[in-house]
């Protein structure tokens, strides 16, 4: 097992440099926090074959951030096969509609510290609003934020059957 623990950690550090080589400024507080041992994190790329046993994320006592990671590409609710699922077990769930702010990613770090669940997805524009629309049928009591070219939308609560924020 420790062999493990230290390979992630490495990885983190990777994801870090990686940060500062290309000047993101934005992701670094959530590695930081991960290598530190303040959350724990898990990242899905779309596809059907990168899920997780959801028992294994139900039974998780501390604060966890699981990132569906589809930044760049089409990356709706349909291209991750445990959306719904990972939707409802969220207590706190943040769509990126675009790139994320160094804040909004604290604010992901307090929300985990605060609920121990966060949903983190990181999507294109057009997509948000369909996750928006997700939300809002599968997980509508369960609070969140929606961002767009890094502006608050109308709430992941309020979009249209097609997705479209209302207002």
């Amino acid at each position: 097992m420790r062999h493990d623990e230290d390979s992630a950690r490495a990885n983190f550090r990777r994801r870090l440099a990686d940060c500062t080589r290309f000047g993101d400024t934005s992701r670094p507080p959530l590695f930081q926090a991960v290598l530190r041992g303040e959350v724990a994190f898990l990242s899905l790329p779309p596809g059907p074959g990168h899920a997780v046993d959801m028992r294994y994320l139900e039974a998780w006592s501390g604060p966890l951030v699981v990132l569906l990671d589809g930044d760049g590409i089409p990356s709706g609710p349909e291209a991750y096969p445990l959306s719904t699922a990972l939707l409802r077990w969220a207590k706190f769930i943040m769509v990126f509609g675009s790139a994320g702010k160094a804040a909004d990613y604290k604010y992901a770090l307090f929300a985990a510290r605060v609920t121990k669940r966060v949903l983190l997805v990181e999507t294109g524009r057009g997509d948000a609003y369909l996750w928006a629309a997700a939300k809002a049928k599968h997980a509508p009591t369960t609070g969140g934020r929606l961002l767009v070219a890094g502006k608050d939308c109308p709430g992941p609560n309020k979009a249209s059957a097609r997705g479209e924020p209302t207002q």
